[in-house]
Formats: structure tokens, C-alpha cells, sequence
């Protein structure tokens, strides 16, 4: 991946490019193939170049800067550098014996020819490293006579400053360019606070014993929990799905349902105020002297004249419609008093009405009998005619408030369906990032991390679960707290979704990857089956017929998703009072057909689905599927190596005879073989990629098949046999109690697999391996007492700060609560974290991550 994002640089004949550490995590050849490349690649072009190499920034360099604390220190070519900033000469000397030979040569020998010669340092072979002063050259040929002529030096050679020691000088003790590599050693003041009285290191109190016996559950259950807290306290995306979602999703839910549909409208009076505002009312052949004063309030009449003489109401109607368009105010209607008819009394008159406004007709007629019933009086009566709507039904109420407690159940469900996808996402991404193995190698129980994540979800849960609560009682939703039954029916129905969304979380975790996906789809699942199908099968259940019989099988098979669980129930309970009403059955809220079978669905479904995540994440049951899947057809007697080393083979005559039963790593016929379909992801990245890369871009090392096997080129990798990689190769050997074993190989040589199976991370196809007497397959937890890891990748909790990494490693692996604050003085101090202390892991850089992986490795005093 580093060779293909350099590649990209170039596309398109960039003239200015910049490549920020380009060959990081590639092995020797690929670095140095990489350095060539871009000098070819230089030409015409202006590179800008970051590395943590200096021979890369040597070679590759015509001008070199440095900087440290955010300035630029320096900068000049590197013959210019090493000759201004330059510490001295280096001297090597090889001498026949140990440390104590290589002592009397710098004593004897270095010494009295240059008093200021610095001892650098020296290997347990009795190579010896010191630098001389540049001032001291002229003393240079007498001190190479002397080493000449010293029977105890086997050869010697001399260099001259490297860019790397004037790195060491400017870039890690900015403030003393004078000095030497100050800065480099861990002083003494450091060291008498590492260590006691007894020369025990403040990581490793005495109260760890000899680490045979597994750390307490109890001891790893606290440091877990507050791991938990500060993550959750830190990610925004968490409080938000797990409770500003679901609060404000049911606030949303209560002010919806609380729209009526059926509305007691206020009484009508039938007057032209009701309007609000002044009316006209025309009168045709009415005697106005005496009948328009007692016309009521708000309505000013006139007379029209000109009109035909007992032409009735058609003279009238015609005025009307001429002045439709131009008269003034509001017009409801019109009076006239003319009666065409000879047999009728002049008190008969014709009311007309505006049809526009719907109680015309009504308002009008009684204004005409107010008047006239005035007139009759003498405008001593009161004359109220008003319209009052019927009370609504108990049948139209109850069915009111039992469609808007569906709805509001309906939409309460839409927030409860998103929070296990926060359970799923935090298990998938401590798989992802390789820290849950991580922590089992530190001494974590598998049950002791599934009881804790369980716990603190569980709690989490009962926060956002009675936030819900409140609020229904807030609203005094009586569908779900009118009763206590139906209280107790809600109350039990979110814990145990809860508890059983959880479990079924985790059990979906082991189907996934990648946590965004993790999330992602499980939110969708849980939507459609919490949501969508809670509504299909409701309708089709009131449809009756073969579709009522469906719908009523199907719910029993749904009902193994708790979110289908939850949503029936809360809809169940719900639309109680609008089920009686259309069949007349009153049920309880613990009916089966209500919560009652959703209940015990989901009762059942916590400890099955938590027994089948204990079983999934067995250490034995993942050992003897890795065996199924890899073992195949493969025989190691067949494939055994033909070609060895001399030494490595004594090597492997020695392990195999036990002549090294003293050695702390035994490792013998290690054998892994891949069967491609069914490799592990970072392995199928390698070998699709071609250069043994991770999906971070940093590379790999488990055997990719073009690497591993064949770094220059060929047809046919030769560890790659039919459907099967052979990713470590019969691999025997022994690393020695208190001693540094150099694992050296290319991207792809199977170093990271070795390592992986060493800790645990999965089992060999074939042949043994262990750590301290115990069996790296068959006892990997009492192996891993013994392992301090700082793996390939930073296996780092991304919301937790350099210390309270180190809080939780020293509490997995024992260390007493009283020491951890000391333990964790000690190794910021040692690694150079304390200026990191309050940045989450996320917000270190690259480099302080390894410091901080190295400082967990050193936790627990590990063999």
C-alpha cells in the first residue's frame, strides 16, 4: 500500500510532490527499491520528503531540515550538517571475548591516547563502540598502531559522524545544541524511581507472585467498567444514539398524538355578530318605521326601493344578484314583505340567503323573527336562537384516544430500534483494532470481558429506558402508565428488550468485520423488524381470513429479533382500548396475545443468546475451528525443509532432542497453513495486494504469497500449494532466558504470524509452541501470564488517555490499586508521555502511540 500511495504522488507529472514518510513499515529491499525509484522519479521535479530514517533522508537529501518542538532547527545539506553540528568519529572495535575484555581494551588501550573518548556502548560478542573527539584526528594513526598491535582485537574500523547522531543531538535535546545525545539515556533519577530496595521494578510489586494463578475476576472487573465510562463519556455519537435520540424522538412522538380528531365545537349564536364584524341586511316592503329599530346588534338593514309592488321575492332576489358585485359590507340575505298571493296576510314575508357563508339561511330567518317578535312586544323580549353540536360519542372519544396511543406507540418504537447498534459497534471495533486481544494477552478472562461490557450496557440501557418512563408519566400517557398493570406490563417490557437486544448485539458481532458496518446494518435490521414489520403484521392481523392466520405464524418467527419483541408489545398494549372496541374483549396487559408471549420470548432469549456468545468466543471452540478450516489436506512430513542453514539446523536437532527445556520460547515444526478461501482478513489484504499490507496501510506480515515466498518475482509462489498458503514453514528454534531474540524477515515472511501465534491469536495447523513450560494453544491463557505484547499495529482504546491505558493494563494484570498511580508515573516518565497525559490516543502521533503500546508491554514484569 506504501508503494501504490507513492506511485499516486507521481500520477500526472506532478512537479511538486510530497511524501510523507513513504517507506514506514516496509522491510530492507522494499525500502531501498523504494529509495531508487524515487530517485529516478526525481528528475525535473521538487520532492518534499518526512522520515524517521536517516540513512533515507541521507541518500535521498540534497538539503535536510530538522525540527523539534515546532521549530526549525537546522538545515543544510548533510555533508554540511555532519560537519558543523558533528559529534566526532565513531570507533568499532571487535575483541576476542566478552564485556570484560572490551573494558580493558578502552581502558588500556583507547584511553591513554585520548582521555576524552566517550564509550558509546558494547554487545554481549565484546564489540565495543566509542567516539572520539574530531579536535583528537591528529591522534587517530598512534591509536590505530595501538589497536593494531592488541592481541585481544580481532579488527576494527572508523567512521565518521552520521546524519543520525546529528539528529539525536538537535532533534531531541533542542534546547543544548552544545551537548551531546543528551536526552537519549534514562537518567538516574528515573531509574532509583523504577526500581526499590530490591531492585524491583514499581511495575512488577512483589504481590504478583510467580503469575501461575489467573488475576481475580473481580480485580479486572473494575478497570473494565471505567474503561467503559470514559469512552461512553467521550464519544458524541454514543450519548446520542443511546439518549438524545430517544428522548426527543418521544417528545416528538407525545406532541403528535396529542392531535384530536374529534373536537366539541363551541355553541353558534344564529346573528350576524357571530361573523365579527357589521352586516347588511335589505328590506323590501317591510314597514321600516317601525321593525328595522328592533333589528339585532351588529346588522344595519335599509330599505330598497322601486321595487314591482307585491311582486314577492323575485324583484328582491334580482336586486341582489345586480348588487353582487358592488355593494358594501357583508351581505347574508335579504327580507321581503310583499305577498303576491290575495289570500295570504301582510305578515307573510320571503327570506333570501347568500349560500357563500353556510348558516346564511338560519342567521337571516331568525333575524327576521327577532324583529318581528320585538315589534310585537314593544322591544321587551330577549330573542337568542343559537347552534349547539352533539357531545362527542363515548365510541368516537375512545376511538380517538385509542388510534392516537397507537400512533404515539408506533413512533416511540423508531428511537429504541437505533440503540443496539451503539452494543454491536463498541464489540466489533476492540476486535478490529486488535485490542480485546490485546487485553486477553495482558491476563483478561474472556467471561470477565463479556459480564463487563454486559453490565455497563445494561446500565446505559436503564438510563435512556427511564428517561421514556418519566416522560410518559410526565404526559400521563395512560396507555402505558394509566394502571400499575400496565406500568409494570411497560416497565418489564423495555428491561427485558434491553437485556435481550444486548445479548442478541454481541451475538451478531461475530458476523462482522468493521464496526461502522457493524453499526450501520444492525441499525437497519433492527428498524425493519422493530418498525416496518410491526406494522405489516398488525394490519394483517385485523384483516382477517388466511391473512390474519399469516400474520399470526409470523410473529412467531420474528419474535427472535427482541426489537419485534418490543415493538408488538408497546403496540399491543397501546391499542388496547381501541381492540375492545371493535371486539368487544377486554384484556389485561399481560395477556399472552398483549406482552405476555413477547415477555417470555424475550426471558429466553437473554440467556440463550449470551450462553451462544460464551460458546462462539471460547478460546477452545476457536481453536478447533481454526484446525478444521486450515488444516486441510496438508502434510508436514511431505513439506518439510530440505535446505537449512548449519546452525539452524543444530538449532532444530537441539529443540527437538529437549536439550532446550531451559529456554523460555520453544518453538518446534511450527507449522501455519491458510486455506485461501477461509484466511483471515489481513492476510487476504496481503495476498490481494501483493505486498503483505494491512488494511491501515501498514504492512503485514502472516505470508502473503508474492512476498513471503517470492520477493524477487516467479510464476508460482512456492509456499502457495493448491487451495492452500503456507504462511510458516515447520519453523523450530528456542529463545534463551534474558536475552534479546533479533525475529528479522521481509514483508510477507511470516514473522507477524509466528508472533500471532505465540500470543494466542490463533492456533498452528501443526506443531508446538511455548512461552515459560506452557502451551501456547492448549494453555495460551498461562502463557500469556508471561507476555508483555506491543503489537504490529497499536491495539489502543482511541478515547482513552496515556494513563488511563495504563490504569486498566496494570488492573488486568493485578497490579494492586495502591501501586497503579506509581506504575503509572513511572512508565509515562520512562517513555517519554508525559506531556501526552491529558490527549486522547486518538490525538497522539504516531510515534508516541508505539511508545505508549511499549509502555503497556512492560506492565506486570512479563518473563
Amino acid at each position: 500500500k506504501r508503494k501504490l500511495s507513492v506511485a499516486m504522488a507521481f500520477v500526472g507529472g506532478s512537479k511538486m510532490v510530497f511524501l510523507d514518510e513513504p517507506t514506514a513499515g516496509m522491510d530492507v529491499a522494499a525500502r531501498r527499491h523504494t529509495w531508487e525509484l524515487i530517485r529516478k522519479m526525481k528528475g525535473g521535479r521538487t520532492i518534499l520528503l518526512t522520515t524517521h530514517f536517516m540513512d533515507e533522508a541521507d541518500l535521498l537529501g540534497d538539503t535536510v531540515a530538522i525540527m523539534a518542538h515546532g521549530e526549525l532547527k537546522c538545515s543544510g545539506s548533510s555533508v554540511f550538517l555532519k560537519n558543523r553540528l558533528g559529534v566526532g568519529y565513531t570507533l568499532t572495535v571487535a575483541n576476542e571475548g566478552d564485556s570484560r575484555v572490551a573494558t580493558n581494551v578502552f581502558n588500556d588501550v583507547i584511553r591513554p591516547v585520548i582521555p576524552n573518548a566517550e564509550r558509546l556502548g558494547e554487545t554481549g560478542g565484546g564489540e565495543l563502540t566509542v567516539r572520539l573527539p574530531m579536535d583528537d584526528a591528529p591522534k587517530f594513526p598512534t591509536l590505530l598502531e595501538r589497536l593494531e598491535n592488541n592481541p585481544e582485537t580481532k579488527s576494527f574500523g572508523i567512521g565518521l559522524t552520521t546524519l543520525e547522531e546529528v539528529f539525536l543531538k538537535i532533534g531531541v535535546d533542542a534546547k543544548d545544541l552544545t551537548g551531546g545525545a543528551a536526552g537519549i539515556e534514562i537518567e538516574d533519577d528515573v531509574m532509583k524511581r523504577v526500581r526499590g530496595s530490591a531492585e524491583q521494578p514499581l511495575w512488577e510489586p512483589q504481590e504478583l507472585g510467580d503469575r501461575e494463578n489467573p488475576t481475580p475476576a473481580g480485580t479486572q472487573f473494575g478497570p473494565l467498567m471505567m474503561k467503559r465510562l470514559r469512552s461512553s463519556k467521550r464519544d458524541t455519537r454514543v450519548i446520542v444514539l443511546q439518549v438524545v435520540l430517544p428522548v426527543v424522538c418521544i417528545l416528538i412522538a407525545l406532541l403528535l398524538a396529542n392531535i384530536s380528531f374529534f373536537k366539541n365545537t363551541p355553541r353558534l349564536e344564529l346573528t350576524g355578530s357571530s361573523l365579527g364584524v357589521e352586516t347588511t341586511l335589505p328590506l323590501a316592503g317591510c314597514p321600516t318605521t317601525n321593525f328595522a329599530e328592533y333589528v339585532p346588534g351588529n346588522t344595519r338593514t335599509f330599505a330598497v326601493n322601486g321595487l314591482t309592488p307585491a311582486g314577492g321575492a323575485g324583484p328582491l332576489s334580482q336586486y341582489l344578484l345586480d348588487n353582487f358585485n358592488s355593494h358594501d359590507g357583508f351581505r347574508l340575505g335579504g327580507i321581503s314583505c310583499d305577498a303576491p298571493e290575495t289570500n295570504r296576510t301582510s305578515n307573510i314575508a320571503f327570506i333570501l340567503s347568500n349560500e357563500s357563508y353556510r348558516h346564511a339561511t338560519p342567521v337571516v330567518f331568525n333575524e327576521y323573527h327577532a324583529m318581528a317578535a320585538r315589534r310585537a312586544a314593544g322591544g321587551n323580549i330577549e330573542w337568542n336562537v343559537g347552534l349547539n353540536m352533539m357531545p362527542v360519542s363515548f365510541y368516537a372519544s375512545t376511538f380517538e384516544e385509542g388510534l392516537n396511543a397507537f400512533v404515539f406507540g408506533l413512533l416511540s418504537l423508531i428511537p429504541f430500534t437505533f440503540i443496539p447498534s451503539t452494543f454491536v459497534a463498541w464489540i466489533v471495533k476492540e476486535r478490529e483494532h486488535k485490542s480485546k486481544h490485546l487485553q486477553l494477552v495482558s491476563g483478561l478472562q474472556y467471561t470477565v470481558y463479556w459480564a463487563s461490557n454486559y453490565l455497563f450496557d445494561t446500565v446505559s440501557f436503564l438510563v435512556t429506558m427511564l428517561l421514556a418512563i418519566l416522560l410518559f408519566l410526565i404526559f400521563d400517557r395512560e396507555e402505558f402508565v394509566g394502571t400499575g398493570d400496565r406500568f409494570g406490563a411497560i416497565f418489564l417490557l423495555l428491561l427485558l428488550f434491553g437485556l435481550s437486544a444486548i445479548a442478541g448485539a454481541y451475538l451478531l458481532s461475530f458476523a462482522f468485520d468493521h464496526h461502522a458496518t457493524a453499526q450501520n446494518v444492525v441499525m437497519f435490521i433492527n428498524f425493519v423488524v422493530g418498525f416496518f414489520l410491526v406494522i405489516i403484521l398488525q394490519f394483517l392481523s385485523f384483516s382477517g381470513g388466511t391473512a390474519e392466520d399469516v400474520a399470526r405464524a409470523l410473529k412467531y418467527v420474528f419474535r427472535i429479533h427482541p426489537a419485534y419483541c418490543l415493538g408488538d408489545g408497546m403496540i399491543n398494549l397501546a391499542s388496547l382500548s381501541l381492540v375492545e372496541i371493535f371486539t368487544a374483549d377486554t384484556k389485561g396487559p399481560f395477556a399472552m396475545d398483549v406482552t405476555g408471549t413477547n415477555l417470555v420470548y424475550m426471558a429466553v432469549e437473554v440467556p440463550v443468546y449470551m450462553l451462544l456468545v460464551f460458546l462462539l468466543d471460547h478460546p477452545s471452540r476457536e481453536l478447533k475451528q481454526q484446525q478444521l478450516i486450515d488444516a486441510g489436506d496438508d502434510d508436514p512430513e511431505v513439506d518439510m525443509v530440505n535446505r537449512e542453514d548449519d546452525d539452524v539446523h543444530a538449532e532444530r536437532l537441539e529443540v527437538e532432542a529437549g536439550e532446550r527445556k531451559d529456554d523460555v520460547v520453544v518453538v518446534r515444526n511450527l507449522r501455519k497453513v491458510y486455506t485461501l478461501a477461509s484466511r483471515p482478513k489481513e492476510d487476504k489484504d496481503a495476498a490481494a495486494s501483493g505486498n503483505g499490507s494491512h488494511e491501515n496501510g501498514s504492512p503485514d506480515e502472516s505470508g502473503s504469497p508474492d512476498e513471503g515466498a517470492a520477493p524477487h518475482g516467479g510464476d508460482v509462489p512456492t509456499n502457495v500449494k493448491g487451495n492452500h498458503l503456507v504462511a510458516v514453514r515447520n519453523l523450530t528454534f528456542g529463545v534463551h532466558d534474558r536475552e534479546v531474540f533479533g525475529f528479522l524477515g521481509t514483508n510477507g515472511a511470516g514473522k507477524t504470524t509466528t508472533m500471532n501465534i505465540l500470543t494466542g491469536a490463533f492456533p498452528p495447523t501443526a506443531g508446538h509452541a511455548s512461552v515459560i513450560g506452557h502451551d501456547c494453544t492448549s494453555d495460551a491463557v498461562g502463557a500469556r501470564r508471561h507476555i508483555g505484547y506491543c503489537p504490529q499495529f497499536d491495539a489502543l482504546s482511541d478515547l482513552l488517555t496515556p494513563p488511563e491505558h495504563i490504569e486498566l493494563y496494570a488492573g488486568l494484570r493485578g497490579i494492586p490499586a495502591a501501586s497503579i498511580p506509581k506504575v503509572v508515573d513511572v512508565l509515562l516518565t520512562l517513555c517519554e508521555l508525559n506531556d501526552y497525559r491529558e490527549k486522547v490516543a486518538s490525538e497522539l502521533s504516531g510515534g508516541n502511540k508505539r511508545k505508549l503500546s511499549v509502555a503497556i508491554a512492560l506492565i506486570g514484569g512479563p518473563r
